[in-house]
């Protein structure tokens, strides 16, 4: 009776580690998670750590990301520890070593996005020493065409820029400065102030109908709520 009780009650209280490429990254990842998922679930940083006010206290970027899982048994030992492993990647330098995701398709031309996160996605899940299929159902994959902050547009626009995947920070800066949360920028985006303005935005995503409304003008946003659904 009692191991059957415990099983129930794990199945309401997920352990989900995170590995992401920054603290913006974490941020954004852990609100929708908790909105999507419930908040009752242990979210546990694996890649990178943040402080308390949510600032990046080690070392980020896509490189630690592939560092990190390409790395002997580090995603097998964390599986050990959580139930599901969450990797965010962007794409925007996919095509740097030791990265080496093309954007090409065979006639030439960019290869799109679904492909793009094929691509991607086989290049995570490939390279990943040491896992069983099971365990890599385990994997929960947050691929992000260009960037995470195309996911966001919707929050701040309510025309064809919802569906943009380039220049992504840009187009956001453009409502944040009018609203006078300030502007991201490569140097403040994972300290404190960037942590900040992605909160302020993320409150409009309060309920799993927000988040899914806003999911469907993004194909990597998309193929990420998909997954969480079957976790739910």
């Amino acid at each position: 009776i009692l191991e059957g009780f415990l099983t129930i009650f794990n199945l309401y209280n997920m352990n989900i580690g995170l590995i992401a490429e920054g603290a913006s990254e974490l941020t954004v990842l852990k609100h929708i998670l908790g909105r999507y998922l419930g908040e009752e679930h242990n979210l546990n940083e694996i890649q990178p750590q943040t402080n308390m006010q949510g600032r990046q206290v080690t070392e980020g970027g896509w490189n630690r990301v592939i560092q990190t899982f390409e790395k002997g048994n580090s995603i097998k030992d964390a599986l050990v520890d959580n139930d599901y492993i969450v990797i965010q990647i962007d794409t925007d330098l996919s095509e740097t070593e030791p990265y080496s995701v093309s954007k090409i398709g065979a006639n030439g031309q960019y290869c799109g996005d679904e492909e793009l996160w094929k691509r991607t996605k086989d290049r995570i899940l490939n390279n990943i020493p040491n896992i069983n299929e099971v365990e890599k159902g385990r994997i929960i994959l947050a691929i992000c065409i260009n960037e995470i902050e195309c996911w966001l547009l919707p929050l701040v626009y309510n025309d064809h820029h919802c569906d943009k995947t380039t220049q992504c920070i840009s187009l956001l800066n453009n409502k944040t400065s009018q609203k006078r949360l300030g502007v991201l920028t490569k140097e403040n985006k994972n300290r404190f102030q960037g942590v900040r303005i992605y909160n302020t935005l993320l409150r409009d995503l309060r309920k799993i109908r927000d988040i899914e409304e806003c999911a469907r003008h993004n194909y990597g946003f998309i193929r990420f709520i998909e997954q969480l659904k079957e976790i739910g």
